[in-house]
């Protein structure tokens, strides 16, 4: 098409005469095009950097919030799973890894003190949450498969005052490297298990 263009506009080679004068420009547009192309090119690993960046503050100040209710919590970091969760149909029925982040905030000062097993929650519980969900029937979002664990945490374990549920798909149809994309919610028990 482009050439198809060119050919129309240069049929004058005079750059007084409107053809020549389009081509003329029609030429110098083409070239800012490339030129903002090249630009974009180069910067594309800074915006990718700075949207890490802005991502992780807003994550470190979602925790802030969390940090002044509480300050405790148990930490669960890198659970995998194989779940058959998504909206395409391939997605269901061959299934993919899950890869799961849950923080739950409580109390730790007695088990703290007390180095008492029966103070606390094992993490071991919590685990068992996830992969009961991950495993289990398929979702079509990972807004889902977030909130179902998330709730049922709190439901479970009436200890914990809030729950931060990361749920990412390492393995995802997009063009460029990546560890994985997906999903971070927060759920507190006073405002999203009201008694």
């Amino acid at each position: 098409m482009c050439s198809f263009i060119l050919d129309l506009f240069s049929q004058s080679s005079s750059p007084s005469s409107p053809p020549g004068f389009l081509c003329c420009c029609f030429n110098l547009l083409l070239e800012y095009v490339e030129l903002l192309i090249a630009v974009m090119e180069l910067l594309l690993p800074f915006v990718g950097i700075c949207f890490a960046a802005a991502s992780l503050i807003h994550s470190l100040a979602m925790t802030s919030d969390v940090l002044k209710s509480g300050g405790d919590k148990l930490i669960l970091r890198g659970l995998m799973f194989h779940g058959y969760h998504g909206v395409k149909q391939e997605e269901k029925k061959l299934g993919q890894k899950f890869l799961i982040d849950v923080d739950a905030w409580m109390d730790l000062r007695t088990p703290g003190q007390s180095d008492n097993m029966s103070d606390t929650i094992s993490y071991t519980d919590i685990y068992r949450i996830v992969k009961h969900i991950v495993e289990g029937p398929s979702q079509n979002l990972l807004e889902s498969v977030a909130q179902l664990i998330a709730t049922t945490t709190l439901k479970n374990h009436e200890q914990i005052s809030a729950v931060r549920v990361v749920v990412g798909k390492p393995h995802v149809a997009v063009p460029g490297p990546l560890d994985y994309l997906g999903v971070e919610i927060i759920r507190y028990r006073t405002t999203d298990m009201p008694v």
